[in-house]
């Protein structure tokens, strides 16, 4: 028995090959092949390497271009403006030290310097950003 199962076997692996032939056997190897692969891509690189250097023997044009004008400073402010702006801390610490100066005299000494110090602070802070503003 086992050799009919054996036998029953034998015809049905001949049907499953197939007959190669040298011609054949050489189209599958060079179709399979990974270095005729890497051989083909190479040979496109180096066919685009030619062609971007071809390229550069092609006419550039670049151009710049620009236009200045500067005879006078252009401003929307007045001379009496830019003065405001420019002097706006002195002239709030001034403004709020007439109005405190009742008040502040019945401080002590040391308050009153902190707050003379810190005031001329303020003054110059006020002018830092009005300045700013004009040369923006």
């Amino acid at each position: 028995m086992a050799m009919l199962g054996l036998l029953m076997l034998l015809p049905m692996t001949a049907e499953a090959q197939t007959v190669l032939t040298l011609d054949s056997c050489r189209a599958m190897a060079l179709s399979n092949n990974k270095q005729m692969g890497v051989a083909r891509v190479k040979q496109e690189v180096n066919a685009n390497l030619r062609k971007s250097a071809r390229t550069k023997y092609l006419p550039q044009v670049n151009a710049l271009a620009g236009y200045e004008w500067m005879s006078r400073e252009v401003s929307i402010l007045n001379n009496e403006q830019k003065s405001v702006l420019s002097n706006m801390g002195t002239n709030a610490s001034t403004s709020l030290q007439s109005a405190l100066a009742p008040l502040v005299s019945q401080l002590p000494a040391e308050t009153q310097a902190r707050m003379a110090e810190d005031l001329s602070k303020f003054a110059g802070a006020l002018n830092q950003v009005g300045t700013g503003l004009l040369i923006a």
